[in-house]
């Protein structure tokens, strides 16, 4: 299995979100307003959008995360003359 970059997989039509968000597809009630009828690149973004504000609240629920700047001492160099 080949995994592609972001850039490869931009220039590629996404069978499920070109069919769905076509003309009396299965998901323009639910994007049309936002995005507008054809818009698989709008809904591709939108949710990846969406996935990373949900890493980043998991991220902040997390105490030793949260937290880690006081964890964490700071480094001290030393200045040698």
């Amino acid at each position: 299995m080949e995994v592609k970059g972001s850039g490869e997989l931009a220039g590629q039509p996404v069978p499920w979100s070109t069919r769905c968000l076509r003309s009396g597809g299965l998901l323009v009630p639910v994007f049309a307003r936002v995005t507008g009828t054809g818009a698989g690149m709008a809904v591709l973004y939108l949710l990846s959008a969406m996935a990373a504000s949900v890493v980043t609240l998991a991220g902040f629920l997390v105490p030793r995360l949260r937290n880690l700047e006081k964890l964490l001492p700071d480094h001290e160099v030393e200045a040698s003359l």
